[in-house]
């Protein structure tokens, strides 16, 4: 995404792959959830069912399953471990970087 003149983050400015992204068109293909190991899986399901389908990022992590387990772990240990933002702003902190990185959820 490309900063306005103003320096503000527009929708006018959005590129054709940027859209293809927002709409859900990838350029690479998210792993077929079947082949994956049991853990996997089972995260991918557990997903499905909080969320209606599982999360993008998780479906291209799984493509390395090392690194699948890496970011799973680092996700849990921030939500777990986190001493510097206090639980109460945790929620909105990450929304607001969400935003930031044109998450659209």
């Amino acid at each position: 995404m490309r900063r306005g003149a103003n320096g503000s983050w527009g929708a006018a400015q959005l590129d054709r792959e940027e859209v293809a992204r927002l709409e859900g068109k990838t350029r690479i293909r998210p792993v077929d959830v079947e082949t994956l190991p049991d853990d996997l899986r089972e995260t991918l399901e557990e997903q499905s069912k909080l969320r209606g389908a599982p999360l993008y990022p998780y479906l291209f992590y799984a493509r390395n399953p090392a690194y699948f387990r890496a970011a799973q772990a680092m996700w849990a240990a921030l939500q777990q471990e986190t001493k510097r933002v206090p639980a109460t702003l945790r929620a909105l902190l990450n929304r607001r970087v969400a935003w930031w990185n044109g998450c659209e959820f």
